[in-house]
C-alpha cells in the first residue's frame, strides 16, 4: 500500500532510516506542505511560510530556511538548536549554488539537463553526486529524491533533503510566474 498525503491528512512523523534508502519522495499538498516518505513512511516534513521561507523537520531536527537577496542570492538555513550552526548556500543567478556544511566538504547545487526538472548536490571536491531531486507528477506535485552511495559520507543527510525539496519548490513555483508573466 502506497500513502499518499493529500490536503486533509497529516502523516505520522517516524526516524529518517540508517542507511538512508536509495529512493525517497516529497509529495507537495495544496496546503503549501511537503511530506518526505520512505515507501509508505513519513520520515520529514517541510511547511512553506510564503513565498521564500519554510520550516522543515526531521527526526533530527527541524531547520528554518529562507531565501535572502536580490543582487548576492543565497537561502539561509538555521537551525531550530543552539546545537548546530547555521549555514548560508550562496547562488548565482541561475540559481545554482555551493553550500559549506559543517564538519563536512562543501557541495554543489546543479541543474541537471535541459528540461528544468532536475536538480543534484554533488560535493565539490570530487563531484561526487550525492542527491538528485527530479519533479514528477501532475503540477509537478512531487519530488523524487535518488539517494546515491557517496550520500553515506555525510554526517547528516537532514538539511540537503530538506534544502533540496525547498529549492525544487521555489524553481517550480518561478517557473510558473515566469510562464504566466
Amino acid at each position: 500500500m502506497t500513502l499518499v498525503a493529500d490536503q486533509y491528512m497529516t502523516p505520522e512523523l517516524h526516524a529518517l532510516p540508517e542507511p538512508l534508502p536509495t529512493r525517497l519522495r516529497w509529495t507537495h499538498t495544496q496546503r503549501r506542505t511537503a511530506w518526505l516518505f520512505d515507501d509508505s513512511t513519513c520520515i520529514g516534513s517541510l511547511g512553506f511560510a510564503g513565498y521564500g521561507r519554510a520550516s522543515g523537520l526531521t527526526s533530527r531536527g527541524v531547520w528554518h530556511l529562507q531565501r535572502r537577496g536580490v543582487l548576492q542570492l543565497g537561502v539561509h538555513m538555521a537551525p531550530a538548536d543552539a546545537g548546530r550552526a547555521p549555514m548560508l548556500m550562496r547562488q548565482s543567478w541561475s540559481f545554482d549554488g555551493t553550500l559549506d556544511l559543517p564538519g563536512d566538504e562543501p557541495v554543489e547545487w546543479r541543474a541537471l539537463g535541459s528540461l528544468g526538472d532536475t536538480w543534484a548536490f554533488a560535493r565539490v571536491g570530487d563531484g561526487a553526486r550525492l542527491l538528485t531531486f527530479r519533479t514528477a507528477g501532475a503540477l509537478q506535485s512531487e519530488t523524487m529524491v535518488e539517494v546515491a552511495p557517496a550520500a553515506s559520507t555525510l554526517g547528516d543527510a537532514s538539511p540537503l533533503l530538506l534544502l533540496g525539496a525547498f529549492l525544487v519548490r521555489l524553481a517550480v513555483d518561478d517557473s510558473v510566474v515566469i510562464a504566466g508573466a
